[in-house]
């Protein structure tokens, strides 16, 4: 049996727009999309380095398509490897490698296995990064809401969690619009890696100290209508209202887990709420009104 965090709020599904500007609709006959990216490098030993990437794009109001595909390559036309995203308009990559040059497209499909012409191709090159970040995260016994505030040195969940081995009994994250959850020696779980810039729900069976070695990464993270589970990727507290400044009035509510209780800031009620600051290392359902950038001042 999986244990599934207590007193969650799951987001409701949203629209999740392009980062950059509109695209066409996407039709089974033409897909015709306009896809942005938003890049997390995760750094590895001796310049061997991988990168998550998360690519967006619109959805199609028409009712015969029933899900898309990312396709993707390291060359032109190319495309060795796919992701099925579903009905989700967002799929994220694992394992980019840090300084290769990638070509994404995608493609549209109905409920008879008719796939649409390849969208709009566009290329991305992953940076590379150097390690110079630390932090050691204070886990309590119980449920913990946490975030890595920089880019990872080892992103394997194994890796990752190694210092806390006995004391962790399960781990959950949601990407694409699902769940997924990783629990010591089971060999069906779905989560492998620990990434900047996402949250985490870790339940720990005891007190325990995680230290964890990284690099600077982006201080900009892309939001989609509704709920976002996401990380606070600065490395000190802020106040929650010049934080988030960057997406006044686009979003309605943000909360937090803390000390085992539930925390929130509504920013048309600032003195009401129980929730003032971000804290480094502590993850956050933000609620968006509509898709934008946060982008920490």
């Amino acid at each position: 049996m999986h244990y599934v965090p207590v007193r969650q709020r799951p987001p409701r599904r949203g629209r999740l727009f392009p980062f950059t500007r509109p695209s066409p609709l996407v039709t089974v006959a033409s897909l015709f999309i306009f896809i942005g990216l938003a890049l997390i490098v995760l750094a590895l030993p001796d310049a061997c380095l991988s990168a998550q990437v998360t690519i967006a794009w619109d959805g199609n109001a028409e009712p015969e398509v029933i899900g898309y595909r990312l396709h993707y390559g390291s060359a032109s036309s190319t495309y060795s490897s796919h992701s099925d995203a579903g009905s989700q308009t967002a799929c994220t990559l694992s394992g980019l490698q840090a300084g290769s040059t990638y070509f994404f497209a995608a493609t549209a499909y109905d409920a008879y296995g008719n796939q649409s012409q390849y969208s709009t191709e566009i290329t991305f090159t992953v940076p590379s990064a150097s390690q110079d970040r630390s932090t050691t995260l204070s886990l309590q016994a119980g449920w913990n809401l946490l975030s890595l505030p920089f880019q990872l040195a080892t992103p394997s969940i194994s890796a990752v969690l190694a210092p806390i081995a006995g004391s962790y009994t399960i781990v959950w994250a949601y990407r694409n619009g699902q769940w997924q959850w990783c629990a010591p020696q089971a060999p069906e779980s779905t989560l492998e890696a620990i990434d900047a810039g996402a949250a985490y729900w870790i339940k720990m069976s005891a007190p325990a100290q995680l230290p964890v070695n990284g690099s600077a990464g982006s201080r900009s993270t892309n939001l989609t209508a509704g709920w976002n589970f996401v990380g606070y990727a600065g490395t000190a507290p802020g106040a929650i209202s010049t934080l988030l400044s960057s997406i006044t009035g686009k979003y309605s509510m943000v909360w937090a887990y803390e000390s085992g209780q539930w925390r929130s800031y509504d920013p048309t009620d600032p003195d009401g709420s129980s929730l003032s600051q971000l804290q480094p290392g502590r993850g956050y359902w933000i609620k968006m009104r509509e898709s934008a950038i946060w982008t920490l001042p």
